[in-house]
């Protein structure tokens, strides 16, 4: 069979055309009111990306955005809620001084998006800033702090006991 040169098809009308690069539709500009396109494309960046503030009261209450981690000491537990709906929780209880953790819980509808890791940290700096040590029982809260050793000073190992 004699070799022939390949059939060249019409484009796929489903196909988006490749961009141009010129400064009119640079990615960076893209949703920027024209006056400010010539900004630098991080401040770009920086103004369509929420900024989360952190704020953190004396309660223990930690805010960011829609979501805020509190203290509940009536039920022993620190609750993580996303615009005021219950999120999830670490339960602890206290013994001679020392917060244990016991258990924590995401709800299935909330699940993947970090709010267990936000929780924990909430959780642990608010333990660390009363001063008393941590005591992991809890598997998550276990394998959160061997990723993150800037609580290891804090920490007691569960069946030890207080000096």
């Amino acid at each position: 069979m004699p070799w022939r040169p390949p059939v060249r098809r019409s484009p796929d009308p489903r196909r988006r055309p490749p961009r141009t690069r010129d400064a009119a539709t640079t990615v960076a500009s893209v949703g920027v009111p024209a006056e400010r396109r010539a900004a630098s494309p991080a401040r770009v960046y920086a103004e369509l990306q929420p900024c989360p503030r952190r704020r953190v009261d004396r309660g223990g209450t930690v805010t960011e955005d829609r979501i805020v981690v509190r203290r509940n000491a009536e039920e022993h537990r620190f609750e993580i809620r996303e615009g005021g709906e219950l999120a999830g929780y670490a339960v602890y209880r206290e013994e001679e001084g020392r917060t244990v953790f016991t258990h924590t819980i995401v709800l299935p509808a909330f699940g993947g998006r970090g709010l267990g890791t936000r929780l924990a940290k909430a959780a642990l700096d608010a333990v660390v800033e009363d001063g008393g040590p941590i005591v992991p029982r809890c598997p998550f809260i276990a394998s959160y702090l061997v990723e993150h050793p800037e609580y290891a000073a804090h920490v007691e190992q569960p069946g030890a006991t207080a000096s």
